[in-house]
């Protein structure tokens, strides 16, 4: 049944509603990934859940990641490990990023009264930086549901490298653990134009004295009706 059916759904989708379950899917599966990054972090310290919670509950994910770089450095890791570790922190950094440019966005709305299934009426804009000027970024059904996509993997995936290293952490009890999986690819990055300054561009300043050669030193001189320096050794 398509989502527009639903009376539900078309009374609250102020954009198309394929696109809006897209940005759900996005929300709903970033949780997850969050979760697994933690779930990471405690496994390579060595952390119950419990006590790393106490210690990160208040950490972005970013500082996570930070720390799990971190004692990558000084803890014994296999080759195969640690690659695979590394590129989870790489995806998962380009997966956030896109995430946050689906999740802080303002919609434009081109037509007062357009078709059913126009998408093209709902462009999503962002502002970056200090400007206040929003500029449009790709943000198409396809472009939304790529994103969901990736970030979707990436949860499977962080749940595949955590159940694998839980089970490498046994290995001396006996247990044999299941495979690290394959890296993943790193996700496209949602392009947003940047900015253009606020202000007009300044005038280029002349070149430092220090930086002129001897012939500019010369015409310098000259120009300013000055007389020559003496040579050193003349």
């Amino acid at each position: 049944m398509p989502l527009s059916n639903d009376s539900w759904i078309a009374e609250y989708s102020t954009i198309d509603p394929e696109r809006l379950h897209a940005l759900g899917v996005i929300t709903l599966y970033w949780n997850i990934c969050e979760r697994g990054l933690f779930q990471i972090f405690c496994t390579l310290f060595g952390f119950h859940s419990s006590l790393g919670w106490i210690i990160a509950h208040d950490m972005g994910d970013r500082s996570i990641s930070e720390r799990i770089t971190e004692i990558l450095k000084i803890r014994q890791n296999e080759p195969d490990e640690e690659a695979s570790i590394e590129n989870l922190l790489e995806v998962y950094d380009a997966c956030r990023q896109n995430r946050n440019t689906f999740t802080h966005f303002m919609v434009n709305f081109n037509k007062l009264r357009p078709e059913p299934g126009d998408e093209s009426n709902y462009q999503f804009s962002r502002m970056k930086g200090p400007s206040r000027i929003a500029k449009q970024f790709p943000s198409t059904l396809v472009d939304v549901r790529r994103v969901a996509a990736d970030i979707r993997t990436l949860s499977i995936h962080i749940h595949g490298v955590n159940h694998a290293l839980v089970g490498r952490s046994l290995r001396s009890l006996g247990i044999a653990g299941a495979p690290l999986p394959p890296t993943l690819a790193l996700p496209a990055l949602v392009s947003i134009p940047l900015p253009e300054a606020d202000r007009e561009p300044q005038p280029q300043r002349p070149p430092s004295v220090l930086r002129l050669t001897e012939e500019e030193w010369i015409a310098k001189y000259r120009k300013e009706g000055r007389p020559l320096p003496d040579r050193e050794g003349e």
